[in-house]
């Protein structure tokens, strides 16, 4: 599910998700909702999420090629070692304004609430990373 709802709008979303899942009694009342399904921030998270929770209906790890925003970065140019540098060191420096200016940010953070898009502009203005 991709939504352009704002996030008070989507969190509303959620609320009336819960309340039906609770009335058909699909989902007990002593069970947390997120324990029931979970929404990914922005299109990095997407990938950190889906890498760490997404399984397949025989209990296989879903492969990161069909995690879709690793697909999108993939067909727009990056390649897997870009894509896995940036699950792994989120924390980078970004050119603004041309590159005139930069500032640090977590990649996670840095991209919540973007499109694909949008996520992947940001990346691309990725100037360096910090690493451990």
């Amino acid at each position: 599910l991709r939504s352009s709802l704002p996030p008070r709008s989507f969190t509303g979303l959620i609320g009336e998700m819960e309340e039906a899942l609770r009335e058909r009694r699909i989902l007990d009342t002593n069970i947390p909702v997120n324990r029931a399904f979970h929404y990914s921030k922005g299109p990095f998270e997407q990938i950190l999420d889906a890498v760490g929770y997404l399984y397949d209906e025989r209990a296989r790890r879903v492969p990161v090629r069909h995690i879709r925003f690793w697909d999108f970065l993939l067909r727009g140019g990056y390649g897997t070692e870009e894509i896995w540098g940036a699950i792994r060191h989120p924390i980078m420096t970004f050119g603004t304004d041309g590159d005139i200016r930069t500032e640090e940010a977590n990649i996670f953070s840095y991209t919540s609430g973007d499109s694909y898009l949008e996520a992947a502009d940001k990346l691309s203005r990725a100037v360096s990373q910090f690493r451990l």
